[in-house]
């Protein structure tokens, strides 16, 4: 038989320098696969804090836009006071009822005792008549939305507020000096709002400054009562 023979393959040396670089890329591969979580680790806790700051800018932001307030009016005894809601912006669609408060401002006409509010002066209130009507109705002043106008409301609380020339109330201080046209002024103003007909008003003011006799200014105020009366829209 003819012997056989396994060759033997020898692999040239290898360089001392050859295997430094061998070993160097081998650690240096290892220390990024190690560096690789890490790194990941340090970027999410930046982009959660991000994601939950900006959620609650959003949130605060969208509260705040669903808030309303504003001012009503009591028909009967002129007395005013806050009201709030919640609404969605986007929708207009009401979240929730409606809050009622007390008015903290000093020029609000409140019978709500309140250190710093005023009360209708007694000038005035001396001349409405009659109980309150059940129910009460409240009719709007304003409300703080840049969209609605100032409703027909506040047409009698900017003439209750009109200043006067020591910058006092002009109105209370009229009554004082001419009782006999304030008994006729205020019940007659007193009619118009209570049917809900706050336009009239300015003619029926500006009639109460005319320089005429007192049984001219009755007959004056009574005609223009019954002239709105009678163009109101029926219930």
């Amino acid at each position: 038989m003819t012997p056989t023979t396994t060759a033997h393959t020898h692999k040239p040396p290898t360089a001392p320098a050859d295997n430094r670089r061998v070993d160097d890329a081998a650690r240096a591969a290892a220390n990024r696969k190690q560096s690789q979580p890490f790194q990941s680790r340090r970027w999410i806790w930046p982009v959660i804090l991000s994601t939950i700051l900006g959620l609650s800018v959003l949130g605060l932001g969208y509260l705040q836009a669903t808030y309303i307030s504003g001012i009503e009016l009591n028909s009967h005894t002129w007395e005013q006071r806050v009201f709030s809601f919640r609404r969605d912006p986007f929708t207009g669609v009401q979240l929730g009822g409606v809050r009622h408060n007390a008015p903290v401002q000093i020029n609000f006409w409140t019978s709500v005792a309140n250190p710093r509010a005023k009360k209708l002066d007694p000038a005035i209130r001396a001349h409405l008549k009659g109980k309150p009507t059940e129910p009460v109705r409240w009719d709007l002043i304003r409300m703080d939305d840049s969209s609605l106008p100032g409703a027909r409301a506040s047409i009698l609380v900017d003439l209750l507020e009109a200043p006067g020339p020591n910058a006092d109330a002009f109105w209370p201080s009229w009554s004082n000096l001419h009782p006999q046209r304030a008994a006729v002024l205020w019940p007659a103003v007193q009619t118009l709002v209570a049917h809900d007909l706050y336009t009239q008003l300015p003619q029926l003011f500006t009639e109460a400054l005319l320089e005429n006799s007192p049984e001219e200014f009755s007959s004056s105020v009574g005609q223009l009562v019954k002239t709105a009366l009678a163009k109101a829209p029926q219930p």
